[in-house]
């Protein structure tokens, strides 16, 4: 029955899995108890349908006792357990808890090395994941001193045409876009496209998000038509709601994407059409305090301010600011660029002194951060 839960998600009946898999889970549970090696394995696939399926707080309702579970039954080292340990990580990480996520990735890596060898599949899946943490934390270049060799690895061991290399290309050209090295992130992404098309298939959820990287890095070099041509005569945005469904996080970033072109094309009505329920939705699905809700706020506010309207902005940045600080603290990339953005909107609205209270510590936040990290 695990088989036919499996099955069904290929085939996109992901509520039918989801049912499926919460009745062998209780069932199980009758019949062996809770701490028998087939209701943990069950469990663990419970778990990874609510999180397929953008359900992050049920997910991790079932995952971090999974985990004491599964070190009590079979031992901290047991393969098993570092899987689930994997899968904790990454539902943190998927809830913008990023710190809790890296407490998890580190030691995980160290392991896994050291259990099953530093050339086996899941220590190079965990290797990506973590620096996957260190590029959300702000620290690029660690995570660049991961994903170079990774990649190379990759391709030696699985092959150039793995789903898995696949991934790590698209996560080093990220890595790239993030420092501010375009071409180089565009040396992989268009090729990348191509070989995701002809091997995991036009409408295939991963082949969705490397058109949408692509249109991204074509947006950060200026070539905004090109950007749009992914975007518009293809609806990425309609493919992603009718596979994924319209609360999907990938979705969810699509419509983003899309608002974002708008944007810096100068179609700022057109963007806000977008950014103002996204912002609402994100709130519902991933929380208030979700790293993307920020970014789709600070969006919101940039775009209210193109057309005028300042007192929109200002009410969006005011706590953005602080909750940014909050969140992923003073130093992380995102919180100065939210601060100027804040500099800014006063500016506009004549309030220079409030501008420059913002302005003068932002500059040594600036410079400590920024000066090795970005062109």
């Amino acid at each position: 029955m695990d088989k036919v839960v499996k099955s069904l998600a290929k085939l996109g009946r992901y509520s039918e899995a989801l049912e499926l898999a919460k009745s062998l889970v209780e069932k199980s549970k009758e019949m062996f108890g809770e701490q028998h090696l087939d209701t943990l394995t069950r469990m663990e696939i419970l778990g990874r349908r609510y999180s397929k399926m953008g359900r992050y707080h049920e997910a991790l309702e079932i995952e971090e006792p999974l985990l004491e579970l599964s070190k009590q039954s079979m031992g901290e080292q047991h393969p098993s357990t570092l899987t689930r340990m994997q899968n904790l990580a990454l539902e943190y990480s998927k809830m913008g808890r990023y710190h809790e996520a890296l407490e998890i990735a580190e030691p995980l890596v160290k392991m896994s090395r050291q259990i099953m060898g530093e050339q086996h599949p899941s220590t190079l899946t965990r290797m990506q994941n973590l620096a996957v943490e260190y590029s959300k934390v702000g620290r690029y270049h660690e995570a660049l001193e991961i994903e170079k060799p990774l990649v190379e690895m990759s391709k030696h061991i699985m092959g150039e045409q793995h789903p898995d290399t696949l991934s790590r290309m698209q996560n080093l050209a990220i890595e790239y876009s993030k420092m501010g090295r375009y071409h180089e992130a565009l040396e992989i992404e268009q090729p990348l496209v191509e070989m995701s098309k002809q091997i995991m298939g036009e409408q295939h959820p991963d082949t969705l998000t490397r058109m949408q990287n692509l249109a991204i890095e074509y947006s950060n070099m200026g070539r905004y038509h090109e950007a749009l041509q992914i975007k518009e005569p293809l609806p990425l945005v309609e493919i992603s709601k009718q596979i994924l469904g319209e609360q999907h996080p990938s979705t969810l970033t699509g419509m983003q994407n899309l608002a974002n072109e708008y944007f810096k094309m100068g179609r700022y009505h057109e963007a806000l059409q977008i950014e103002e329920p996204l912002v609402e939705i994100s709130k519902q699905i991933l929380g208030e305090q979700h790293p993307a809700t920020l970014t789709r706020m600070q969006n919101l506010a940039l775009s209210s301010s193109k057309v005028g309207r300042y007192h929109e902005a200002l009410e969006i940045e005011e706590p953005l600011v602080e909750i940014s600080k909050q969140i992923l603290g003073e130093q992380h990339p995102d919180t100065p660029g939210r601060m100027q953005n804040l500099a800014i909107e006063y500016s506009k609205m004549g309030r220079y002194h409030e501008s420059l209270l913002v302005d003068e510590p932002l500059l040594q936040i600036s410079k400590h951060i920024l000066a090795d990290q970005h062109p």
